[in-house]
């Protein structure tokens, strides 16, 4: 990129007057549009220290124009443009941003393999199950892991409080996490340590490392809310993505300091990510249009791809395009269990499928155990692990258990 720069600059410098002024006025409407709005509120429009400033910035437009036509030509189940907030970096300052690889992130994650391939044919989109924050911005700070872990958590609280949606604290898991604070981290660490110590709210530990790259000192005054997890597994491949997905939203680390992603519109991206692993992000889903794909939400604002949604190639085997299915994570949820009791303080107990509500059953434990899955929405009973169901009895309901839906 900075032979390709320095060749820019020559032409812009040498370009006709018209050239060079219709050059200008596209990047001034960049500037005034609201990716412009976003890069210039997010620290990301280059400062120049000599006098030929102008030139560098044209450049610099002109070579990621360039760059978004070869990407348009090589990947184009996807669309490319300098219609993003980062049409002003160069590729190297682009990648610098993003960040750098976290050392010994995946040596607990079993391997994956060539078989390991996403072949589903039905669609998930968590999107819908209004379980997924909005697209959030990380601005300056390199605190993806958090906004990742952060986002899985958000889901999968949400999905163990009957879909209210609660949301949670970047700059916490930022500043007194695991991590490295906005030198990068891992969003699996970062899951175990929300896990096991619970998270306040974003309302009462705000986010206020959008302009810093430094993190900000941790507080310990807000009030943490416990987490129902049961477990924070990595895994690995396609496959174990997919099945994950099939459950709740997942936390995933991507290769991403690279043009593809920097000059992403919209579209299914098949490829121009290769590279070590730079960014995590939460995926929500998987289905299938030209192409079969992958859905993920970033923390990049939704001024970037499709309001700040990405599709990712699925079906390619291994680690995943980008490297997603490299490094998957995030919280199981613990099944409460408790006794269902009536007003009187007789216990519900199962006997061959049949319920009894009495203080001395026919048959069976007292005080039996059920369980209720946040997923289905299902209340089952640990004797036979069928779930609470109504069946119709000649115009009346009865109530029994019978076996759990799919």
């Amino acid at each position: 990129m900075a032979a390709f720069l320095l060749s820019a600059l020559a032409l812009v410098s040498a370009s006709p007057i018209d050239d060079r002024d219709a050059l200008r006025k596209e990047l001034s409407a960049w500037k005034a549009s609201d990716a412009g709005v976003y890069a210039a509120a997010n620290g990301l429009l280059r400062k120049h220290l000599d006098g030929a400033s102008e030139d560098a910035e044209l450049a610099v437009f002109a070579a990621n124009k360039a760059a978004a036509v070869a990407l348009q030509e090589a990947h184009p189940l996807a669309e490319f443009s300098v219609d993003t907030p980062f049409a002003l970096l160069t590729s190297d300052e682009f990648a610098s941003h993003v960040g750098t690889p976290s050392p010994a992130r995946n040596a607990s994650a079993p391997s994956a393999s060539s078989e390991g391939i996403s072949v589903a044919t039905n669609t998930v989109d968590w999107r819908t199950s209004g379980c997924v924050a909005p697209v959030k911005t990380q601005g300056g700070c390199g605190s993806c892991y958090a906004f990742s872990a952060v986002a899985a958590t958000e889901s999968a609280y949400c999905l163990a409080h009957h879909r209210r949606r609660t949301l949670f604290s970047e700059q916490q898991t930022t500043s007194c996490g695991p991590g490295n604070g906005c030198q990068g981290g891992f969003e699996f660490d970062s899951l175990k340590w929300i896990a096991t110590n619970g998270l306040c709210t974003s309302e009462a530990y705000p986010y206020t490392n959008g302009q810093s790259a430094a993190a900000h000192p941790c507080q310990s005054t807000c009030q943490k809310l416990p987490m129902p997890f049961l477990d924070v597994p990595l895994v690995r491949g396609e496959d174990a993505l997919e099945k994950a997905l099939n459950t709740q939203p997942v936390a995933v680390a991507v290769a991403a300091g690279n043009s593809a992603w920097q000059l992403y519109k919209r579209g299914i991206l098949t490829g121009g990510c290769d590279g070590d692993i730079s960014h995590a992000v939460l995926a929500v889903g998987y289905g299938a249009a030209e192409s079969p794909y992958f859905m993920i939400k970033n923390s990049w604002g939704n001024r970037w791809g499709e309001y700040g949604f990405m599709r990712l190639q699925r079906g390619v085997g291994g680690h995943g395009l980008c490297r997603i299915a490299e490094d998957i994570s995030y919280p199981v949820l613990r099944k409460p269990q408790f006794y269902l009791v009536t007003s009187h303080g007789h216990v519900i107990t199962e006997f061959y499928s049949d319920l009894y509500a009495s203080s001395s059953t026919k048959s069976g434990a007292m005080n039996e155990e059920w369980s209720y899955d946040f997923t289905t929405r299902q209340i089952i009973v640990h004797s036979n692990y069928e779930c609470l169901d109504a069946y119709n009895d000649g115009g009346t309901y009865r109530v029994h258990t019978y076996k759990c839906d799919a």
